[in-house]
């Protein structure tokens, strides 16, 4: 019984060493993650569908296995069977796979606030299946990128430029004949350029005819929005800055897709700083729901902080030599100076309206 015993006690011990040996070397061989989200961009508040896929395609089974993910604390996984979220910032997915098997498992992400969020990496922790090798980690490298967009703000709640300013500018659109689009010819009228005159029309019809033109579609509109909130108002609080740059973000959207749905190209610009590293990039005048979601897309990669001041900034374009631009100025404060820059914008040639998203305009939201 005593040799009996000995030899059992032998076979164990070979036994767990060859065990803790395999797993060691083997338990990440042909192991497989993959994660895929449901949509790539969403609107704040939304929620995504996150898909984990987990295969294990070799002999050994795996007794546990946890896929750990770092999120932003504006990215909230919702608990579920076999998910834990730790400080709402930690999500753990526990899983087991026997030989030559895969688990997909669905999360659910609600997506809290504006912003372009990376969900590239996440470690897998496993054990033999005794636990005598401890813990083992591996990170895996996902391609998962997800844009949260800003909700444009509700156009009741706030004092659209549309209903002025906005509304010349569609009106202009209208009213401006383009040379470039001939409609066909009319009757001569008296005052009609001669420049304007169809000799074929004119032979074919034994009257003067002129060229009649279409409506510009080429009104071109640029919203250049100021991430500086000025130090010498009441807005020192950061969250109260934060809160009314969110609101300017919000209102930009509005704007744009006002202008966008009554055909005018729409270009934007910042000088704030991008979640993308570097400086917001300018995005120049388009019309088309395309571009609609690319001044989204920026909008969204909008950070709390600018890279010189807003003055500045219009100085910079003056110097570029912007003209025949309709201009909105969407800015947390207004002051003599800006007041200032917008006439020499004017001199230049361009219609320029200044929105104040200040105290007065984020309380009424």
């Amino acid at each position: 019984m005593e040799s009996f015993a000995v030899k059992l006690v032998i076979s164990l011990l070979i036994f767990m060493i060859i065990e803790f040996i395999i797993y060691r070397l083997f338990v990440f061989r042909n192991l497989n993650y993959s994660r895929e989200l449901s949509e790539n961009a969403v609107f704040e508040g939304e929620e995504v569908f996150l898909y984990e896929k987990i295969e294990n395609k070799k002999i050994l089974p795996i007794g546990w296995l946890s896929a750990d993910i770092g999120l932003s604390e504006n990215l909230e996984i919702l608990p579920r069977p076999g998910i834990y979220v730790r400080y709402n910032k930690y999500c753990r997915s526990v899983f087991s796979l026997l030989p030559y098997t895969s688990v997909t498992r669905k999360n659910i992400i609600r997506c809290k606030k504006r912003g372009e969020y990376s969900l590239n990496t996440v470690s897998i922790t496993t054990s033999d299946l005794l636990g005598l090798s401890g813990e083992m980690s591996k990170q895996y490298s996902i391609d998962a990128p997800l844009v949260v967009y800003p909700v444009p703000a509700d156009k009741s709640m706030i004092n659209l430029p549309s209903h002025n300013w906005m509304g010349d500018l569609i009106v202009r659109r209208f009213i401006m004949e383009d040379p470039f689009f001939i409609a066909g010819t009319r009757p001569y009228q008296y005052g009609d350029p001669l420049n304007r005159i169809s000799w074929k029309a004119t032979a074919r019809t034994d009257s003067l005819q002129t060229y009649k033109y279409d409506h510009s579609t080429h009104s071109d509109m640029l919203i250049w929005f100021n991430a500086e909130v000025d130090p010498l108002s009441q807005m020192s609080s950061d969250d109260v800055s934060q809160k009314i740059i969110d609101f300017g973000i919000s209102c930009c959207a509005t704007f744009a897709e006002t202008a966008i749905d009554n055909g005018v190209r729409v270009g934007f610009d910042s000088n704030a700083f991008s979640s993308k590293g570097g400086n917001i990039n300018c995005i120049e005048p388009l019309n088309g729901t395309a571009q609609f979601y690319t001044i989204l897309t920026e909008l969204a990669r909008v950070e709390y902080g600018f890279y010189h001041s807003f003055y500045r900034f219009i100085e910079d374009k003056l110097k570029d030599g912007v003209t025949g631009k309709d201009i909105l100025l969407v800015t947390a404060f207004m002051d003599e100076r800006l007041l200032q820059q917008a006439q020499l914008l004017r001199e230049k040639g361009n219609f320029v309206e200044i929105f104040n998203i200040g105290l007065e305009h984020f309380y009424k939201k």
